[in-house]
């Protein structure tokens, strides 16, 4: 097939490590060109991305061609750059977490039915190398049923700076961490959650227990303020157990790197 024609959204730390590089390499798109208006993300575009244009606005990115969108920007403008994306008639692809509430994200889903349009988030920790070895566990029976799945996005950070814009830990770090117990363990029946405030109004040591329609629980944790972090994951069924250690995937460390 034609490679679909991407713009992006955004060249801040998302948008420049997770989004460009993974757009730019891959066969099937072609980076067409990147909305943003900092002068030194311009600069950033020209020097590893020669030949992607900036423009300043969606409709530019539109004006320009492109099929399709990635959105990453903060947490609090995604509603509103998704649907502005399927008004001008782009697919779009959204960045974590991908509405603040609820009825947004409904809403950005019916509309894209409505169009008829491609909406999808972005869960890239979906395809990490120690979760997917979790899944090819759970899928060929190893463990036998799975009844507890526990996972953990924890690390130190004392000073982790002004709050986010409407992300936070719960639904930064939280995203993930739900969206990988959704997909191995499938729809949940009854949630509990609890987390503290630290002084800056960031929410931290956020834990979520998640009780599957089957009966098989997760209990998830993330932190900045951990000095001692857990296992990464622990996945307990009644055939065994499987345990797998931190630190984090490295894939994000090798994108980081350069490396290609």
């Amino acid at each position: 097939m034609d490679p679909v024609r991407f713009g992006l959204v955004g060249y801040g730390f998302g948008g420049r490590y997770f989004h460009a590089p993974l757009l730019a390499a891959a066969a099937e798109c072609d980076l067409v060109a990147v909305a943003t208006s900092s002068t030194e993300r311009r600069e950033l575009l020209s020097r590893e991305h020669p030949g992607v244009t900036a423009v300043g606005s969606l409709a530019e990115l539109a004006a320009a061609g492109v099929e399709a969108v990635a959105i990453s920007t903060p947490a609090d403008t995604h509603t509103a750059l998704t649907d502005e994306a399927l008004d001008l008639g782009l697919a779009v692809v959204c960045d974590k977490p991908f509405a603040l509430d609820a009825p947004s994200a409904r809403s950005s889903a019916e509309r894209a039915q409505r169009l008829g349009l491609p909406l999808a988030p972005y869960q890239n920790r979906r395809w990490d190398s120690d979760f997917r070895t979790v899944q090819a566990l759970a899928e060929a029976g190893t463990l036998g049923r799975i009844t507890r799945f526990e996972s953990r996005f924890e690390r130190f950070t004392p000073d982790p700076g002004p709050a986010p814009s409407g992300g936070g830990t719960l639904l930064d770090f939280g995203s993930h961490l739900v969206d990988q117990a959704l997909v191995l363990l499938g729809p949940v029946a009854s949630v509990y959650a609890e987390w503290r405030v630290r002084p800056n109004g960031l929410d931290d040591d956020v834990f979520i227990a998640l009780t599957h329609a089957d009966g098989a629980r997760s209990h998830l944790a993330g932190s900045w303020s951990e000095g001692a972090p857990g296992d990464r994951f622990r996945v307990t069924g009644t055939a065994g157990s499987y345990v797998v250690g931190g630190p984090m995937d490295g894939g994000a460390a090798v994108i980081f790197s350069g490396a290609p």
